[in-house]
């Protein structure tokens, strides 16, 4: 039903249900439900969406009163349920969703993000004793770690940490991003696949438990 109400005016309808909703209003209305002539129910200031199931009664009377004028539209059942949601949806202009043009969006939604920066070195391990990939004072809003290869012929004991202040002096001093796994003899080799990221503030750094030998040693970062 729809009806047009002058302001304060209050209507008075005979019907018969269990279920009510409010399809449309463009300001705040009172509802009250009667059954034989008792009130049973009253919701003050609803609009358009609102609705209401009666589990174990139903209303054969409802009252509408709209303060300010305006039209509204509403629907009342008796043992079913009405659904009247509206979304509000634009589209301007065309797309040819054809293949070519699928497969271009899927190459451009999976290309790999470019590192701000890479780090390789060659330098020898020395026990306890970091090797520098950036400072806590370069990593201001974070980093991505995108990926990091490390090997030595000599220790198989490393890893890659990230710590806020004071360099490491240990393998798990800091938040580990990754650990070497032991090769044959004492070697051993670390390989960080996926991305990691870590806090503003941390540094990040390799270091080995022991004297190692000179072997790659390599990141690719993002300082965000």
């Amino acid at each position: 039903m729809k009806v047009t109400f002058t302001a304060g005016q209050r209507l008075q309808t005979s019907e018969v249900g269990d279920f009510f909703r409010l399809l449309s209003t463009t300001g705040p209305v009172t509802v009250e439900f009667y059954y034989q002539g008792r009130e049973i129910a009253e919701r003050r200031d609803v609009e358009a969406g609102f609705a209401e199931q009666f589990r174990v009664a139903q209303f054969d009377r409802v009252d509408i009163t709209s303060a300010t004028a305006q039209t509204v539209q509403w629907e009342t059942a008796l043992g079913s349920e009405i659904r009247y949601d509206r979304g509000a949806a634009t589209i301007s202009g065309s797309v040819d969703l054809n293949a070519g043009t699928l497969l271009a969006l899927e190459e451009t939604t999976n290309i790999p993000k470019l590192p701000g920066a890479d780090f390789q070195t060659f330098a020898a391990f020395v026990g306890g004793t970091p090797i520098t990939v950036f400072t806590p004072a370069a990593n201001v809003n974070g980093a991505i770690i995108w990926d990091a290869e490390a090997a030595d012929l000599t220790t198989g004991a490393f890893s890659l940490i990230a710590k806020a202040g004071a360099a490491p002096t240990t393998l798990v001093d800091g938040e580990v991003i990754a650990i070497s796994n032991f090769g044959p003899g004492s070697s051993g080799a670390l390989s960080l696949k996926r991305p990691a990221r870590i806090a503003a503030g941390k540094g990040l750094y390799y270091i080995a438990a022991a004297a190692g030998s000179a072997h790659q040693k390599t990141a690719r970062y993002t300082l965000l």
